[in-house]
């Protein structure tokens, strides 16, 4: 078994592409399609037992308001309620026609146990050409936690 720079197996390692479908009501839902070294791919869905801990986004957008800065959020909906907390920004200066982007590599992450939790989003307009996920898969036990009631939250 090849163990990568990050410590992790190479067979744990994942590339996904985010994309999104507009339904009826305007609202998006959001996929992700895998894409492995040889340049196959498959639609993405994580297994019961396993996270993904996600290290590097990239991003672009184009068709906002040129020379104003642009932020992509990825936020993490609570099933079943209107809270969506942010775990991910970041922030670019759009060029003069409205587009913009940013690779970005961290050096902590962030832990997704459900995909369809992931809400991307644009602050300031414009249309999200794409998102790339990078990452890899760890096991996680399969205890069920309880969650933790939050009182006078904001709601976003």
């Amino acid at each position: 078994m090849s163990i990568s720079h990050l410590g992790q197996p190479v067979d744990n390692h994942v590339t996904l592409l985010g994309y999104g479908t507009i339904q009826g009501d305007s609202s998006v839902t959001w996929a992700f399609f895998r894409i492995y070294p040889d340049g196959t791919g498959d639609s993405f869905k994580l297994l019961k037992g396993k996270a993904l801990v996600v290290t590097d986004v990239d991003w672009n957008y184009s068709g906002g308001e040129h020379n104003r800065k642009q932020t992509f959020n990825i936020y993490m909906k609570i099933p079943g309620k209107e809270i969506r907390d942010p775990i991910f920004a970041s922030t670019v200066l759009a060029d003069a026609a409205g587009s913009g982007g940013e690779s970005v590599s961290m050096t902590t992450g962030f832990v997704v146990t459900k995909m369809e939790s992931l809400e991307p989003n644009l602050a300031f307009g414009g249309e999200l050409n794409d998102f790339i996920l990078r990452g890899y898969l760890i096991d996680i036990p399969l205890k069920r936690r309880r969650p933790i009631k939050v009182k006078n939250r904001k709601h976003r």
